[in-house]
C-alpha cells in the first residue's frame, strides 16, 4: 500500500501556531475519497494515522528550609521534633520536574561560633524528569541545553525571554547556596544574582524517567546567630518537543452502498 503525508491548513508542519493552554483551534484536513473504481465497487476500512509536536515547558519552584544544627540539637534535648516542611509547585504540562534533598527533607547549616558545628554541612539535591502524559518527548531526550550560561547567571530574565528558541535545562539556585554538580552533564556559572547550571548533554528518558545522574553538592552560608531556619528558593525549568499521536478509523462506501 501506498501512504501520503496530509498537512492541515493551520498549525502544520510549515505553518506552526501557537496556543495557549487550554486553548483548542480547527484543524482541516483537505482529503479526497477514492474512485469507486480504485476500491473495486467493496467496502473499505483503514485508518487515518494522526501525529503533532509541539515545543512547550516545564517549571518547578522548590523552597526548602536550611534548618541550624544547634536548633536541631535544642529540640532533642527537649525531646522535640523538628515539623520544617519543604514546599514544591510544579508547573503545568506533561513533562515534570522534581527534586529532594537526598536522606533528609532540609538543608543542614550552622552558625559561625556554634559550638555544636564549626562548619556548614554539604547537601544532596537530586532532580528527575518525568513524563506523566499520553505522549513522548521527540527522540525520548531533553536536547542539552543551549542557554548562554554566563550571560544568564548574570541575568536571570533571559532564561524566561520568549524572543529566544529554548531547549534542555536549566537550574537557579539562590546566591546563599554553593553548588556543585557531581556528574559531567550539568556546568554551572555563579554570579550575585545567584549559580544557573544547565545539562551541557542530553537527557535521556528510559520509560517516561530520566536516567542520567542530576545531582548538585549544596553548601550553605552560614545562618545568622540566633536565626532556627530560614528558607532556600530553587528554580528549575526543562524545555523539550512533545509528540502525539493517535488514530482514526475511517470507513469508505461506494456511492450504491451508503
Amino acid at each position: 500500500p501506498s501512504y501520503n503525508t496530509c498537512q492541515p491548513s493551520i498549525c502544520g508542519a510549515f505553518n506552526a501556531c501557537k496556543l495557549l493552554p487550554g486553548e483548542q483551534k480547527q484543524v482541516r484536513f483537505q482529503l479526497k475519497a477514492p474512485s469507486e473504481a480504485e476500491i473495486a465497487g467493496i467496502q473499505t476500512k483503514t485508518e487515518l494515522d494522526i501525529k503533532t509536536n509541539y515545543d512547550f515547558d516545564g517549571s518547578l519552584v522548590y523552597i526548602t528550609p536550611v534548618v541550624n544544627v544547634d536548633e536541631i540539637v535544642r529540640l532533642q534535648t527537649e525531646g522535640k521534633r523538628l515539623t520544617v516542611e519543604e514546599s514544591k509547585l510544579q508547573g503545568s504540562g506533561p513533562v515534570l520536574i522534581d527534586v529532594e534533598v537526598l536522606g533528609a527533607t532540609y538543608i543542614l547549616s550552622t552558625t559561625q561560633g556554634s559550638p555544636t558545628s564549626t562548619q556548614p554541612q554539604k547537601s544532596i539535591l537530586t532532580f528527575k524528569i518525568k513524563n506523566t502524559g499520553q505522549g513522548a518527548l521527540l527522540n525520548s531526550k531533553i536536547e542539552r541545553s543551549n542557554t548562554n550560561l554566563e550571560a544568564a547567571a548574570n541575568n536571570l530574565n533571559i532564561i524566561n525571554s520568549a524572543d529566544v528558541y529554548k531547549k534542555g535545562m536549566v537550574i537557579i539556585f539562590p546566591p546563599e547556596l554553593t553548588v556543585a554538580p557531581s556528574a559531567d552533564n550539568f556546568r554551572c556559572s555563579r554570579s550575585l544574582a545567584g549559580t544557573v547550571c544547565v545539562n551541557v548533554k542530553d537527557i535521556d528518558i528510559f520509560k517516561d524517567e530520566s536516567r542520567v545522574s542530576m545531582r548538585f553538592e549544596v553548601l550553605p552560608n552560614f545562618l545568622p546567630a540566633g536565626t532556627p531556619f530560614r528558607s532556600a528558593t530553587i528554580r528549575a525549568f526543562v524545555f523539550y518537543n512533545y509528540e502525539l499521536r493517535d488514530k482514526v478509523s475511517v470507513t469508505i462506501n461506494p456511492f450504491q452502498n451508503v
